[in-house]
This record gives C-alpha cells, sequence and structure tokens, in this order.
C-alpha cells in the first residue's frame, strides 16, 4: 500500500497517485512539438521521469543522506528547481542532441560490411589443422594459407596502404610469379594469419584517417592498361567488400572440401 502524505491537515493525498499525475502531466507539456523550440524530446515520458528526479533529487538526498527531517525553505526550493531546469534544457536542447548523439555515416556502413567479410574469412579457416590449411583441394591449386596471404598483399596491403596511404607500391609483393599465394617452406600457419591480421590492422589506421569522397594519394599505373579505375576511397572500400566476400566464398568450398565443414547448409 503506498504511503499516505497530507497537504494539510483534512486532505490525505496518495503519494504513488499524487507522482503519477505529475508525470502524466509532464509527459503532456513534453508532447508539445519542440516545446516551444526550447527542446528536442524523442521520448516524452522518459523526459517527464527525467525532469521529476531532477526535482526530487535534491530533497530526497537531504532527507536520506544527510537526516534533515524539516522541510526545506522557499530559498533551497527555488534553487533545486532552477538548477533542474537549468540541466533540463542543456540535456534535451536542439544543439546538445546535435552535439551528443552518434553519427552513423556511409563510410561507417561500408567498414562494417568489409569486416563483417573479414570475420568471414577467419571463420572459415578456424579449427583446420596447418596441413589441412597447406592442402590444395581445387584444381586451381591454391591453398587456404595461400589464399591468407593473398588476400594479405594483394588485398589489404595494396590497396590501403599503397593507394590509399601512397606507401611504396613496390617492396612488399612477392617478386616471382604468383608470389603472394605461394607459401614458403618457412612460413607457418600461425604467421600467414598474423600477416593477414596485421594488414586488416594497419589498413583501419588509414581510414581512419580518410573520408569516403577523398581521393587516393596514388593511382598505380597498371589501372589504364587493366581498364579500371578508383577515384575515391568508397570506390576502393566497395571493390574490397565485394574482393573479400568473394574470397570467403573460396574458402567455405575448400573447407567443405577439407572436412565437410559448411558455412551455408542446404
Amino acid at each position: 500500500m503506498a504511503p499516505a502524505v497530507r497537504a494539510n491537515r483534512d486532505t490525505p493525498v496518495n503519494a504513488e497517485e499524487e507522482l503519477g499525475r505529475t508525470i502524466r502531466e509532464l509527459t503532456k507539456a513534453f508532447q508539445r512539438p519542440n516545446y516551444r523550440g526550447l527542446l528536442t524530446v524523442t521520448n516524452p515520458a522518459r523526459a517527464s521521469s527525467d525532469f521529476n528526479w531532477l526535482i526530487m533529487s535534491n530533497p530526497l538526498n537531504h532527507a536520506m543522506l544527510l537526516g534533515k527531517n524539516e522541510p526545506p525553505d522557499a530559498h533551497s526550493i527555488n534553487e533545486w528547481a532552477d538548477q533542474a531546469v537549468s540541466t533540463l534544457l542543456a540535456a534535451y536542447s536542439p544543439t546538445a542532441l546535435k552535439e551528443t548523439a552518434p553519427t552513423v555515416t556511409d563510410m561507417d556502413d561500408l567498414i562494417d560490411a568489409l569486416n563483417d567479410q573479414r570475420s568471414h574469412v577467419f571463420a572459415a579457416i578456424d579449427g583446420l589443422t596447418e596441413a589441412q590449411l597447406s592442402r590444395s583441394v581445387l584444381p586451381s591449386g591454391w591453398s587456404c594459407l595461400g589464399m591468407l596471404k593473398h588476400l594479405a598483399l594483394a588485398d589489404e596491403h595494396y590497396w590501403f596502404r599503397s593507394i590509399i596511404d601512397g606507401q611504396p607500391l613496390d617492396g612488399f609483393f612477392p617478386v616471382e610469379p604468383n608470389g603472394d599465394w605461394t607459401v614458403g617452406g618457412g612460413e607457418s600457419a600461425e604467421s600467414i594469419v598474423a600477416m593477414y591480421r596485421h594488414e586488416i590492422t594497419e589498413a583501419n589506421r588509414v581510414l581512419a584517417a580518410v573520408e569516403e569522397t577523398d581521393a587516393p594519394a596514388q593511382r598505380d599505373p597498371r589501372w589504364d592498361q587493366w581498364g579500371v579505375d578508383y577515384p575515391t576511397v568508397r570506390s576502393i572500400l566497395l571493390h574490397m567488400i565485394v574482393e573479400t566476400a568473394c574470397h570467403a566464398g573460396h574458402l567455405d568450398a575448400a573447407r567443405e572440401l577439407l572436412d565437410g565443414k559448411q558455412w551455408l547448409v542446404l
């Protein structure tokens, strides 16, 4: 049962009912469009609850924590009310909401999509032994480790560090034909996986410093021979999403042939 308090000597007031009535009236007020341009309220009931607590917190703290049982004087009540209004205006002003609301851009969405495909790549090889990772099961001859090496060098390093960031186009790539697909005797599964993870980290560092509409730091002269062009960071991200997703699918096929595990079960 809710406690009864007295507004005067003759009129008992149910505290729970009074609180509910107060919240309802405040909610009606906050439902007014933009509240005369002072507030931007998307959840009037939540704003009402916040405002009620701002008003009541000081007297409650005085009574419960400081042990002050006497009613606060009018000056204190007015001061607390002014503080509550100022806090509410600061929290719900259009300017405050613009400053604090997280902004999700198209580039954020593109990077999230790329990260999803990167995660798919790691999931496709998770649990395979070094022998399985090194084994070729398709007529084209590549292994899962060769695919990861290709993704690390020909995709992550080339597009993000060399093209977008302007680092040298040579020096990181194996000189022998198809060297990005070939795993040497001294290269372990652990080192190849670590290489791919490192290149992803470096790629994300590059992406954090650019905008999607930025031009890459350099073009590869071979693009003219290949008949392609990537004028913006956005165009490169789109290419990388497709490229990584394609290779993740290749790894799915290899995984099913290696141990029967399926990414997509029909």
